[in-house]
């Protein structure tokens, strides 16, 4: 197994070259949280736009195609043995290109606590500042947002519905976080956000502290 995993990540890091470059730090690690349909897509984008080049964005959706080929399969199959082949793939990534001085962006569902493990221990090995934003939708909006898209997406109602039942309570968080509701103006967020993942800013207002550390 340890041979698939290596593999895996010399794949994706020979794939991008930035993964092995030396970044302007500081060792800041911003882990995304919410359904389909939340706005954590454009909440990522939006901070792209205002600090390009400036982090390294990480998906564990990205890594399990590459996984998967080197476990021998044509296409995944979503098994204990292939999600635990993701997850040590996406961690280890992780954990070298926070080490290479880049703040970074673990970008996925995340809805859980167990979930958020392959980012939230990657950071802590590597004593790298955590943050997680929770985006929040309620049903309805999500509806709407879902019938106003004209590009093709993987994300529809029933799959906002099913994961919505795997939704934990922000309370199981265990490093600091930030809850914000897409529903109204988010540009305040990402500017404060973005100050905080590129080092200008130590605090962003808002942000909680965790009750709980698994």
């Amino acid at each position: 197994m340890e041979d698939i995993i290596n593999g895996a990540f010399q794949e994706i890091v020979d794939s991008n070259p930035a993964y092995s470059l030396q970044g302007d730090g500081p060792k800041r690690l911003l882990i995304m949280s919410g359904l389909p349909l939340s706005g954590k897509t454009y909440f990522v984008n939006e901070l792209n736009k205002k600090r390009p080049d400036k982090f390294q964005l990480i998906n564990s959706h990205n890594t399990r195609p590459v996984a998967v080929r080197h476990l021998g399969r044509k296409r995944p199959k979503y098994d204990k043995k292939e999600s635990q082949t993701t997850f040590e793939v996406t961690h280890k990534l992780l954990i070298q290109v926070l080490q290479n001085g880049w703040p970074v962006i673990a970008d996925a569902t995340n809805l859980k606590e167990k979930y958020r493990a392959w980012a939230v221990d990657a950071g802590r090995k590597v004593d790298a500042e955590m943050l997680v934003v929770f985006m929040q939708v309620t049903d309805d909006v999500a509806r709407r947002r879902l019938s106003e898209r004209t590009s093709k997406s993987s994300a529809t109602f029933e799959t906002y519905e099913k994961l919505k039942y795997e939704l934990e309570t922000t309370s199981k968080c265990s490093v600091p976080y930030l809850i914000i509701n897409s529903e109204v103006d988010v540009i305040p967020h990402i500017d404060n956000v973005a100050k905080w993942l590129s080092g200008e800013i130590d605090a962003i207002p808002g942000v909680k502290q965790p009750t709980s550390y698994s």
